[in-house]
C-alpha cells in the first residue's frame, strides 16, 4: 500500500524507527510492515466527506460583504485570511454576500483567494481550476463571474475540477449527474445554469444523485413546506448540497450515508447592511446543531445531521 498521497510536506522518525510522511492527502506511517495510511484508514475524514461535521456539532455565524473585495486583485485574501485563521469557513453566497461559519469546537484554520474572472464559460474551469486544485485550493464560494477558493492551513488535500451545465429537467439532471457521482465527482458549487464538480485525487468516494423541483416549497408562505419535502429524503440518506431558483441538488453516498433534517429560514431583512442580523438570525440555530445547506436569493436552507 502507498502513501496517501504522492506530494509530500514533512518527514520525522519516531522513537520506534517508523518513518511519519505529512502529504496533502494526510499522514502516513511507514514501518518494517506496511504504510498506514491514516488520512482514510485511523479515523480521518475523507476527502470529500460532508463538511458539516457529526452528530451535535454547533456553528456560530457572521456575513460579510464581498462588494468591491470581490473582483479586485487581493481583495478577498485581505478581507477573508484574518477570518480564516480565525476559524471562519464560507457557508454560503448570495450576489456580494457571503454567510461564513465557524464550528463551535475544534474549527479549521483557513486561507482564501479568489480566481480569476472566469465569465460564466464551462469549458474555462479545468484550466482555470486544476492548477490550484493541485495545491491544495478547494472551492468556498461561486459568484456569476468568480470563484473564492479556500485551503485549510493544514493538511489540505489535492483537488480536480469540471463544469457540467444543468439540465432543462431533473430527470435529465440526475442522468447526467449519476455516472460522474460514481467516479467520484462532487458538487462543489452551482451558478446560473452551471454546476461545478470537484473530486479529490486520493481515494474518491461514489455519490448518487437526486434533482428536485422545489419551486412551490421555497416560494410558499408555509415554514414547513422545506421540510415537509427534504425530510423524508433526509432520513434516506439525501443531503443538499446546491440550490437554485428552481431546484434543489441532493447527495447520497452509495455506502454508510448519514441521515438529515431540514428546515426553511427567510433570510429576508437579515441579508441586508446590517452585518449582526444574519448571527441574530443563524446564530441559536447553529447552536441547535443548524447548518447551511444552500442559499437561493434570500432563501436559506439548513440541515442537521440526524444519524
Amino acid at each position: 500500500m502507498g502513501l496517501v498521497n504522492n506530494k509530500i510536506t514533512s518527514i520525522i522518525q519516531s522513537t520506534d524507527g517508523a518513518l511519519w510522511f505529512g502529504t496533502l492527502g494526510g499522514v502516513s506511517r511507514l514501518d518494517a510492515e506496511a504504510v498506514r495510511r491514516l488520512a482514510t484508514e485511523d479515523g480521518a475524514s475523507q476527502p470529500n466527506e460532508p463538511a458539516s461535521g457529526g452528530v451535535g456539532s454547533t456553528w456560530e455565524y457572521q456575513m460579510v460583504n464581498g462588494g468591491s473585495a470581490i473582483g479586485s486583485p487581493g481583495g478577498v485574501a485581505a478581507l477573508l485570511n484574518p477570518l480564516g485563521q480565525e476559524g471562519w469557513d464560507i457557508a454560503g453566497v448570495t450576489g456580494p454576500l457571503l454567510i461564513m461559519k465557524r464550528a463551535l469546537a475544534d474549527s479549521t484554520t483557513w486561507e482564501y483567494q479568489e480566481a480569476s474572472e472566469w465569465g460564466g464559460d464551462p469549458a474555462q474551469v479545468a484550466g482555470l481550476l486544476n492548477p490550484l486544485g493541485e495545491e491544495g485550493w478547494d472551492m468556498g464560494g461561486v459568484t456569476a463571474t468568480f470563484f473564492i477558493l479556500k485551503r485549510p492551513l493544514t493538511n489540505p488535500v489535492v483537488w480536480e475540477y469540471q463544469s457540467v451545465s444543468l439540465a432543462s429537467d431533473p430527470v435529465s439532471t440526475d442522468a447526467l449527474l449519476n455516472p460522474l457521482g460514481q467516479e467520484g465527482w462532487d458538487v462543489a458549487g452551482t451558478t446560473g445554469p452551471f454546476l461545478i464538480l470537484k473530486r479529490p485525487f486520493v481515494d474518491p468516494v461514489a455519490w448518487e444523485y437526486q434533482v428536485i423541483n422545489s419551486a412551490g416549497a421555497l416560494m410558499s408562505d408555509d415554514p414547513a413546506g422545506v421540510a415537509n419535502l427534504l425530510n423524508p429524503l433526509g432520513t434516506e440518506g439525501w443531503e443538499m448540497v446546491g440550490a437554485t431558483a428552481t431546484f434543489l441538488i441532493l447527495k447520497r453516498l452509495l455506502s454508510n450515508p448519514s441521515q438529515w433534517e431540514y428546515q426553511k429560514v427567510d433570510g429576508g431583512g437579515a441579508l441586508g447592511s446590517d452585518p449582526t442580523a444574519i448571527a441574530a438570525l443563524l446564530n441559536p440555530l447553529g447552536q441547535a446543531g443548524w447548518d447551511v445547506a444552500g442559499v437561493t436569493g434570500p432563501i436559506l436552507i439548513i440541515k442537521r445531521k440526524t444519524e
